[in-house]
């Protein structure tokens, strides 16, 4: 859900690479850099194949085979520190969010398969034989050893890749790179500013159209910014839109008057939890959330074209499409 505008006199170089199922896009204005970006897609490797729940052989992968094979039982299992801190992070995310970022919600991602090539919509039966299963309450961390009900299926992908961003961001800076953007599936990660020192502009994608058309710019430095919307990932059946933001209460998408929630932070880590769990708040509860705090900012598009955001983006926003509407609450 963005764009970037940089210097003319600047050119950008541009690295791709598929991963954490979506394209990861690294831009530099440095030259020479390739080997360093080589080390930092490594790096990124090295992420995916500890907390993909996709690869059996991940960390995650093989606590949720222990777990399926493990159902009415408990189930105990020794993470890395690295993966047990991520797990932590999620879990104090579910904790302040009441349950709106769930890293339990795994058994529920799979019975709907948005984002597959199967897609469908679960039987209410199915739904409901699941639902015990997403209790996030119910997973105790100590340490690095995770205690957990049988058939408990972990998902981090509402963070992993805003984890990942990070990490990489940090590792490029320590190799002498003061400016750049991450772009992993739209978990986007500004890198100091622009090459002629100004803020990067960074486009919010339309959520009713394709890409490449934007409701406005956000100028940004040394900042993270992530959306969850309703056109990210999605299927259509009969009309109705079911798309991949799931609601734990109800085991269906999230259904309320959003259609994007847009958070803006240092870190993407955080800004990728709090999108999903202020999209699941819905627009006025996830306002009062965000001006509650003075950690992060954030912006919710309605989908009736309204534009609503934290007192704090006030000035870094611009709107550049008519069809939508600046409004308070």
């Amino acid at each position: 859900m963005f764009t970037q505008c940089a210097s003319p006199a600047a050119e950008a170089q541009r690295y791709e690479r598929f991963a954490l199922g979506t394209v990861c896009q690294i831009t530099l204005y440095e030259k020479g850099a390739d080997g360093k970006v080589d080390l930092a897609f490594e790096e990124l490797d090295r992420i995916e194949q500890l907390l993909s729940r996709h690869i059996e052989t991940t960390e995650i992968g093989r606590f949720n085979a222990l777990s399926a094979r493990a159902a009415g039982e408990e189930v105990i299992f020794t993470f890395s520190e690295e993966a047990a801190g991520l797990i932590d992070l999620a879990l104090e995310y579910a904790r302040i969010t009441e349950g709106k970022f769930n890293p339990a919600v795994g058994p529920l991602v799979d019975l709907w398969g948005i984002g597959t090539d199967n897609p469908r919509i679960p039987a209410r039966e199915e739904i409901d034989h699941v639902m015990p299963l997403l209790d996030w309450t119910r997973l105790k961390l100590e340490g690095t050893t995770l205690t957990a009900p049988g058939g408990t299926s972990l998902d981090l992908g509402g963070i992993a890749k805003g984890y990942a961003a990070d990490r990489i961001s940090r590792f490029l800076q320590d190799e002498g790179i003061d400016r750049g953007i991450i772009n992993f599936g739209g978990n986007v990660l500004v890198i100091g500013t622009k090459p002629d020192g100004k803020l990067w502009n960074i486009g919010l994608q339309n959520p009713h159209t394709s890409r490449g058309d934007y409701v406005g710019i956000l100028s940004l430095q040394a900042m993270a910014m992530v959306t969850s919307g309703n056109y990210e990932r999605y299927f259509e059946q009969d009309g109705v839109r079911y798309h991949h933001i799931l609601d734990s209460e109800t085991g269906f998408p999230v259904d309320n008057n959003l259609a994007a929630v847009t958070i803006v932070t240092p870190l993407s880590v955080n800004a990728d939890a709090l999108s999903t769990s202020l999209y699941g708040m819905g627009l006025e509860k996830g306002m009062a959330f965000a001006e509650g705090r003075d950690d992060f900012e954030a912006l919710f598009i309605t989908k009736d074209d309204r534009i609503y955001m934290t007192s704090g983006l006030r000035e870094s926003f611009r709107l550049s499409n008519g069809d939508f509407t600046l409004s308070n609450l």
